[in-house]
């Protein structure tokens, strides 16, 4: 058993050449836009989670799908460009706002099982979170890098928030 050991360790010690160079590269294949403008927009929005620890809710997930036109394609699209987010009260009043870049947006591409979407974590701005207990709609916008065209949801999301 001894000797299995010893060898084992001598082994660790055995390679050839630098191991840097020797090492595959793995890096994150290219994820390129589609050929067909974005016409359609989905979003799903995550249970809100309590990141800072202090009993209120203030983050959440949204997954966000484009699609081509029905007639093109029933698969989401990736497309260039950004998103602004705006979370309201039911009565409309803004609770928060977020806008990710271009670049923000290609980093935030996922092959997910429906397809291509992106996904991003919004957090609540500083005691934002602290209230009491309401359902506030999250809208989304996308804005296409090259026409500039604006693409809204038909419908914002609900995310419960407040109480504790």
């Amino acid at each position: 058993m001894l000797s299995v050991l010893a060898g084992g360790a001598l082994c660790m010690g055995c390679a050839s050449g630098s191991g840097v160079e020797d090492r595959p590269t793995h890096s994150r294949p290219v994820m390129k836009s589609a050929k067909h403008k974005p016409r359609q927009l989905w979003l799903a929005v995550a249970s809100p989670t309590d990141a800072n620890a202090n009993g209120y809710a203030d983050t959440f997930q949204v997954i966000i799908y484009l699609f081509p036109d029905r007639e093109v394609s029933a698969i989401p699209v990736w497309a260039e460009g950004s998103f602004e987010f705006v979370l309201s009260t039911p009565e409309g009043e803004a609770i928060d706002r977020w806008s990710f870049t271009p670049e923000a947006a290609e980093r935030a591409r996922q092959r997910l099982a429906p397809g291509p979407g992106f996904s991003f974590f919004l957090r609540l701005a500083g005691d934002q979170d602290v209230r009491d207990p309401v359902v506030a709609n999250l809208s989304v916008t996308f804005i296409h890098a090259e026409s500039g065209e604006r693409l809204v949801a038909d419908s914002a999301a609900s995310v419960r928030l407040g109480g504790r």
